[in-house]
């Protein structure tokens, strides 16, 4: 089993968070086509409700998609993916 990193910021405390999330990884696959980029920037993970639990630990966060903020992936290889063109990877992390 191979784990990626997603890169989170909570919009209410400004606090940002990197979390590892141990998975299923096909290497050959493309982020986009293997469904890990669906599911963390429009899929069932991209609800508040499940960002705030599963990476800041917080319960009772009313499902929505305005709270937190999903910047990137850290793939298992150590490559970057950026969910927006603007934002940098994490400290230490290549792109």
């Amino acid at each position: 089993m191979a784990s990626y990193v997603i890169d989170v910021t909570d919009r209410v405390t400004g606090q940002r968070r990197s979390y590892v999330h141990e998975a299923e990884w096909d290497e050959f696959q493309p982020l986009d086509e293997n469904g890990t980029l669906f599911l963390w920037s429009e899929g069932n993970f991209a609800c508040d409700c499940n960002l705030g639990q599963v990476v800041f630990g917080l319960r009772d966060i009313p499902c929505g998609e305005s709270r937190f903020v999903l910047h990137g992936i850290t793939l298992p290889n150590g490559v970057w993916y950026s969910c927006h063109d603007k934002v940098q990877p994490p400290q230490g992390v290549a792109q």
